[in-house]
């Protein structure tokens, strides 16, 4: 009983200090930059992964043989995009003030008075 809780015990503490020694004796070790990026188009290709060093396309075909309509369209620059986007907010927003306006004229003219 006792005597087999106490080697449990001795063997528990010599364990926490044989890994306490080993983490004192583990050293960083740098990969060269080269197998970095070598790892990073690895994984990236074979799990579909953009990063710096990957990147994607579209294919103008389907695995399956079918195509597109045949005419490619260039794809707007971010900054076109970013345009595109903020004109889109400015006419929901003029859309919603004129709906505002048009609420408020409805309210003021259309109470009926007294």
């Amino acid at each position: 009983g006792g005597a087999a809780a106490a080697a449990v015990a001795a063997g528990a503490a010599g364990d926490a200090a044989t890994a306490a020694d080993a983490k004192d004796k583990l050293v960083p070790v740098n990969a060269p930059d080269n197998a970095v990026k070598a790892e990073l188009v690895e994984l990236g290709t074979r799990f579909g992964i953009v990063s710096t060093h990957t990147s994607f396309v579209a294919p103008e075909r389907f695995l399956d043989g079918r195509s597109g309509d045949g005419e490619l369209q260039p794809l707007p620059s971010q900054a076109e995009a970013m345009a595109a986007q903020h004109a889109q907010r400015q006419a929901r927003e003029e859309q919603k003030m004129q709906q505002t306006r048009a609420a408020a004229h409805s309210y003021a003219g259309g109470g009926g008075g007294g």
